[in-house]
């Protein structure tokens, strides 16, 4: 597998363009996950802010894709959002320490 790592914010939105996804598809997607992770408590169990967040997360990239031709399945129970070709898939992980920093090994949680 290729690692491609875009950095400059008109590369970025030229390569997920490319893939037939936008910046701001995916600012959606986070912000909603984002949004039930905010939503909880003090007296929601322990595992429920990243457990919702990563929940609505995945419903929301269904939901905004789908109109797109992006479809939603199940491989092994692990979520996969597959192009509308399905050459291509995405998941929504948990990252590390590391992600977002540049010249870090990526790994999830």
């Amino acid at each position: 597998m290729t690692k491609i790592v875009k950095t400059d914010p008109i590369d970025v939105a030229d390569y997920l363009a490319a893939l037939g996804l936008s910046v701001e598809e995916l600012r959606d997607i986070i912000l909603i996950g984002e949004a039930a992770r905010d939503a909880c408590t003090p007296n929601d169990p322990p595992s429920a802010p990243g457990f919702d967040a990563w929940a609505r997360s995945v419903r929301a990239a269904g939901d905004i894709l789908a109109p797109k031709g992006w479809t939603r399945t199940d491989e092994e129970k692990l979520p996969l959002i597959l192009s509308p070709n399905a050459q291509r898939a995405f998941t929504i992980v948990t990252g590390d320490e590391g992600t977002g920093i540049l010249g870090v090994t990526l790994k999830t949680k």
